[in-house]
């Protein structure tokens, strides 16, 4: 009974994982947003991880199924791969922090290099630690990797919360100090769960320290989501007087004004075109040529360049 309700949290954690990566990358495509790109730079890696945790212990029967040499080969092709993702992960979080508590990018050239060299430290060592002492089967340094590895590393997520948690007090008031604190909540219980996984569930499919890193991906995809929408999706209204800056700025015709305002309002080219009394494929040459002129390609990002440019001024 308990390895079934493990299972299924296990898949309840894969599902999450992935559908929170899928959400991020729709979003990054529509927009090409500089806070959007970072969080992504964060998913990917975990949900890499994630998905050979989730073929372990869920399709982890290769070893019966495949000859000897085909099931070892795949199980270090594995090994190599989670030591990757999980790497690029840590370091991924450990990046985030930093531009969110240094908003300067030329302070954050140091704390980016000793990130950097102690995650290849890092990376180089568990490599080297796996295969010292699983030389004889890269299915069980497999096991060690997913088992005891993961665990042990997640200490280095602990270490920049700490210091995040110091130098938190300074951002209050800062747009970033309701999301610092939220990291703050999802990281520190690991100072609990991981010595439980250690004495009581090593050999189980959840761990509960899969459950901070759900968290994390919750409390930042609630943050990218409402970002997405003061910046990206404002009711049309909202955009009255950003529009008519924005229109000085770029030299916009009127008509091409006529056609903004109804792309902004979320209508189609057919729509469009009974409005002002055009035909649809001519909607869709005036907007094509607007995105052109103006440097985006969809109407997300129209959006955000009326926000912005008004802004800037």
């Amino acid at each position: 009974m308990g390895n079934f309700i493990s299972g299924l949290l296990l898949v309840f954690h894969f599902s999450l994982i992935f559908s929170i990566t899928l959400l991020c990358s729709i979003l990054f495509y529509r927009t090409r947003d500089a806070h959007i790109s970072k969080f992504l730079r964060v998913m990917i890696p975990l949900f890499l991880f994630t998905l050979i945790y989730y073929l372990y212990y869920h399709t982890g029967r290769w070893a019966d199924v495949m000859p000897l040499a085909t099931a070892e080969g795949f199980s270090l092709y594995l090994l190599i791969a989670a030591c990757l993702s999980l790497a690029a992960y840590i370091q991924g979080v450990v990046v985030y922090l930093i531009s969110l508590l240094v908003p300067e990018g030329g302070k954050r050239k140091l704390p980016l290099l000793i990130t950097n060299i102690l995650i290849v430290f890092f990376l180089l060592f568990s490599l080297f630690f796996l295969i010292l002492l699983n030389r004889e089967s890269w299915t069980q340094a497999l096991s060690t990797m997913l088992n005891e590895m993961f665990l042990y590393s997640s200490i280095l997520l602990i270490i920049p919360t700490i210091v995040a948690s110091i130098y938190l007090r300074k951002n209050r008031g800062n747009e970033n100090y309701r999301l610092l604190s939220e990291i703050m909540i999802a990281f520190y219980p690991m100072a609990l769960t991981l010595p439980l996984d250690l004495i009581f569930f090593t050999k189980s499919p959840f761990k509960l320290t899969l459950l901070t890193h759900s968290l994390f991906s919750i409390f930042v995809i609630f943050y990218i989501v409402r970002h997405y929408i003061i910046n990206y999706e404002p009711e049309p209204v909202s955009l009255h007087d950003e529009m008519k800056a924005f229109y000085a700025g770029h030299a916009v015709s009127s008509r091409e004004q006529e056609i903004i305002s109804r792309v902004i309002e979320g209508k189609s080219n057919r729509e469009i075109g009974d409005i002002l009394f055009i035909s649809a494929n001519t909607v869709k040459t005036h907007i094509r040529n607007i995105y052109k002129k103006l440097g985006v390609s969809n109407r997300v990002q129209l959006v955000h360049a009326i926000k912005i440019s008004h802004s800037g001024d």
